[in-house]
């Protein structure tokens, strides 16, 4: 109940009602933001945003003053039960997290404690991930399914009085430097189209003459045309997303350009850059696009957990 009533303050709905009905505060779907003193300029690559987790201890650092953010660093004293949809995001944010908060550590002359992850997953079996629960239970100890973040054996906790997560969230928003071209980021050749794609291509350049990264799965003439966003953003992936197809390079975006856009590692640069391991696929029968398109983003999983581990505390 404790939790219950916390997340519900978070929140902003009224924890003294018999019933809990899955109600928060609703912010609208927006573009990019305006690089600005609150937002400013963020990651010009995507192998450069694989640093997510040093930068965004150091933004913090940077609001709050680095001798707080050890000082919280220090204080984790809890763990946390994740459950986060899909493949690697939740498991990759946490290795990232222990290694990045033990760095700043180090770098600010506290002693290093023993930062074991503080997250405890949970074996939940979904269809989909049948396949990517083989790849987690390979790479890592676990497996993470379904969509919740819990906390474990912690009966009294509370918002720290002298921060609020809106500050802390405001500290880690920057304004993206890239758009949805430098997410094929793999020097490949041209693919060549079936006569089906180049149909469903001709469609585009008749009715959306504009986009220039396609979804060769889904028919403009139907207005189901997906493509860039109005700022050059990369359309959302979805399980059905797998032939997004750029008409510079000629090519679809691969199933390891997918996975990097949620970054979740799949070269061992990114994975030093980042300090999570690399997806062993192996012979999981894993697709690669199917598990990008179900999972999550790797950075915003972080922050809701980086946000949890700053702004809470024991009563």
């Amino acid at each position: 109940m404790e939790l219950i009533t916390l997340l519900y303050q978070i929140w902003g709905a009224h924890p003294d009602k018999t019933e809990f009905p899955c109600v928060r505060q609703k912010y609208p779907k927006c573009t990019i933001f305006a690089a600005s003193d609150q937002h400013p300029k963020g990651f010009v690559s995507v192998e450069n945003a694989f640093s997510w987790p040093t930068v965004f201890l150091r933004r913090l650092a940077d609001k709050f003053g680095q001798s707080w953010v050890c000082e919280r660093i220090n204080s984790w004293s809890w763990s946390m039960s994740t459950a986060f949809s899909g493949i690697g995001a939740a498991e990759s944010a946490a290795a990232s997290l222990q290694s990045a908060a033990a760095e700043f550590l180090r770098e600010n002359g506290h002693a290093i404690p023993s930062l074991e992850c503080p997250f405890v997953a949970h074996d939940f079996a979904v269809e989909i991930d049948k396949s990517a629960q083989k790849v987690l239970g390979n790479t890592y100890n676990c497996c993470c399914f379904g969509d919740i973040l819990t906390f474990d054996d912690c009966p009294s906790m509370q918002l720290a009085r002298d921060v609020s997560m809106e500050a802390i969230l405001e500290a880690l928003t920057a304004s993206v430097e890239f758009g949805a071209g430098g997410f094929f980021w793999q020097d490949l050749p041209k693919d060549t189209l079936t006569q089906a794609q180049e149909k469903v291509l001709q469609d585009y350049k008749s009715y959306m003459p504009n986009l220039k990264y396609v979804d060769l799965q889904q028919y403009p003439s139907n207005n189901r045309g997906r493509g860039e966003t109005s700022d050059g953003c990369l359309c959302t992936l979805t399980t059905n997303s797998c032939k997004i197809f750029s008409q510079e390079k000629h090519r679809f975006l691969t199933g390891n350009e997918m996975l990097a856009s949620q970054l979740i590692p799949t070269t061992a640069k990114q994975a030093a850059i980042c300090s999570a391991p690399v997806l062993r696929v192996g012979d999981s029968g894993l697709n690669k696009g199917k598990a990008a398109g179900n999972t999550m983003s790797t950075p915003c999983v972080g922050a809701i957990m980086l946000i949890a581990a700053m702004a809470l505390e024991w009563r």
